[in-house]
């Protein structure tokens, strides 16, 4: 345990980190934060096929049009991928 004057390596920490997990998803009522209003899925939008597209030097790809061209935009000015994935 932390703080306890104890010591504990790796394996034992991502033991103990696994065995939460399995815990939480496992029990899931039983931990608070798991509890939330169940709604249903997304409607599925159908697929439509496009042609493949490939640039040589950057590339945007979002679901919006708009985030994309913020996107490109970020990266003409200089920005990083980073950059362009939050504008």
């Amino acid at each position: 345990m932390i703080g306890s004057g104890k010591t504990i390596n790796i394996k034992q920490a991502m033991l103990a980190a696994f065995a939460a997990l399995v815990v939480v998803t496992a029990f899931p009522g039983v931990v608070p934060a798991q509890q939330s209003i169940e709604k249903a899925p997304e409607k599925a939008t159908g697929q439509t096929r496009k042609k493949l597209v490939t640039a040589p030097a950057m590339m945007v790809v979002t679901a919006m049009p708009e985030a994309s061209h913020a996107g490109l935009a970020m990266l003409e000015r200089g920005g990083s991928a980073v950059d362009a994935m939050i504008a």
